[in-house]
């Protein structure tokens, strides 16, 4: 390898965090402070591009440069494994909860309340947290400064940087979404499929706000942290919901597994 090659590899992970942060906080000042439509349009707009110049780059300059980024597949992945990160991440979101609780015990939690106006602008924007937003930053803060490197404890510690720097962009839950990119960092490096962690992404952020309108309607009972960013810890039927809801993610996989075999 050409000693511009392994300067650039040194790099890579840098430089991949800084381009994350830059593109994701540009389509940040497109959507301003306030909600409008055309500017929430706008923005998914200007993160479809991005994720679109993201994918030429790893796929034409960077594979070019580093030949073995070529073997990692950009695609969703099977169906029955769609199923089981849908249906078991409900019960991360509430043991990761559990866990941020205890790692920050100080932390004062109330019952959470919902207002119609705060649900209806929130499940709007949900839709590019759930379906835009995952595939920008797991191409940006998991691809880009991982798929250069072969071996897989030089992927882990430059993993960790990189979830250092994705925590750092939620700053109003860095210790959670640390937590968060840990997990979608070995979901990553030891399945070689960024498409499992764009979906795991995204269902990660679409369960809280499924139990915010479930909160709205009186269906479910969840304590909140005083951190404006939502820290579930359900009650025991929240908590049995999910472990069911786990065990049928599971079964669902393991049934479409043996079909397909």
């Amino acid at each position: 390898m050409q000693k511009e090659h392994r300067i650039l590899k040194f790099f890579m992970p840098l430089l991949a965090c800084v381009y994350g942060f830059g593109t994701i906080y540009a389509c940040g000042v497109i959507g301003g402070n306030g909600f409008s439509l055309p500017l929430f349009c706008l923005r998914v707009a200007a993160q479809v591009a991005l994720i679109a110049l993201t994918v030429w780059i790893i796929r034409k300059p960077l594979t070019h440069l580093f030949p073995q980024v070529g073997a990692y597949p950009i695609e969703c992945p099977a169906w029955r494994v769609v199923a089981l990160l849908l249906l078991i991440t409900p019960l991360w979101c509430i043991m990761k909860g559990k866990l941020l609780y205890l790692l920050l015990p100080g932390t004062e939690m109330q019952t959470m309340t919902y207002a119609a106006d705060e649900l209806k602008t929130d499940l709007v924007l949900s839709l590019s947290a759930v379906f835009v937003g995952p595939v920008c930053e797991e191409l940006c803060f998991r691809f880009l400064p991982l798929a250069a490197y072969k071996k897989k404890a030089t992927q882990v510690m430059v993993g960790v940087l990189a979830a250092l720097f994705f925590g750092l962009l939620h700053t109003k839950n860095l210790l959670g979404s640390f937590v968060d990119a840990l997990i979608f960092t070995l979901v990553f490096i030891f399945t070689g499929q960024i498409g499992i962690s764009m979906v795991l992404h995204g269902c990660i952020n679409l369960w809280p706000m499924v139990f915010c309108v479930l909160v709205h309607f009186g269906v479910l009972e969840i304590q909140n942290s005083s951190v404006p960013v939502i820290w579930l810890i359900g009650n025991g039927t929240t908590l049995i919901i999910a472990m069911v809801m786990a065990v049928m993610g599971v079964a669902v996989y393991l049934l479409g597994k043996r079909k397909t075999a």
